[in-house]
Formats: C-alpha cells, structure tokens, sequence
C-alpha cells in the first residue's frame, strides 16, 4: 500500500476544508458588515483591525456557550432533534459520485456511497 499517496490526500481535504471553513468565516464577517452598513450602525468591528478577528471570536463564544436545556425537555431528544435533522440533509450527497474510483494497494473503493436507483 502506497502510505505517501494516502498521506498526500488526507493533506489535501485538509487544505481543502480549512480552505471552506475561512471563506466561510470570512464571508459571514463581510455579510454583517454590510447589513450593518445598510441598517446605518456599526457592523462587527470590535476584534482586531476592522473586526478582521470577529468570526474567531464568534467560534469561541458558541463553543463555549452554555448549553441550555428547558425544564420539561427530556435531554437527549433535545440534542438530537438539530442533529437528525443535519444527518438526513448531509445524507443526500451519498448518492453523489465524487470522482473516480480510488485505488488504494489491491482495493478498489468507489467514491460514490449509496445507488441512486435504489
């Protein structure tokens, strides 16, 4: 088994993803800014130059936000009501063919997870 081929391509989703991730952060900084822009107030500008900082700031306070959970709320349904939700909407791009079939020493893995006729 090649390990050089394998390790090159967990380097490159990785450089993908933060990739995505920071065009996304950023993305959302540049939404707020406008909207503040057009509401006649101040958009995020209070971390760093010109609020360049503002998404990682917004990262740690949702990370280490407090969980709050309703009195009557039976707890674990409350958690993973969201996280159903996300898991059927991810699901959909099973059927997606990513690419060509991957070879990896005599294994031969297919890209695309689900059949799309089923």
């Amino acid at each position: 088994m090649e390990w050089s081929f394998v390790i090159e391509k967990l380097i490159l989703v990785s450089i993908v993803f933060v990739i995505t991730l920071v065009i996304a952060m950023y993305s959302t900084l540049a939404e707020r800014k406008i909207a503040g822009f057009m509401q006649d107030r101040y958009g995020p500008d209070r971390a760093g130059l010109f609020g360049i900082l503002q998404p990682l700031c917004d990262g740690g306070k949702f990370f280490f936000k407090e969980e709050i959970i309703p009195a009557g709320a039976h707890k674990v349904l409350f958690i993973l009501g969201p996280t159903i939700a996300i898991i059927t909407a991810c699901i959909s791009s099973a059927v997606i063919p990513w690419g060509q079939e991957l070879q990896i020493g005599d294994r031969t893995i297919s890209l695309q997870v689900a059949q799309g006729s089923m």
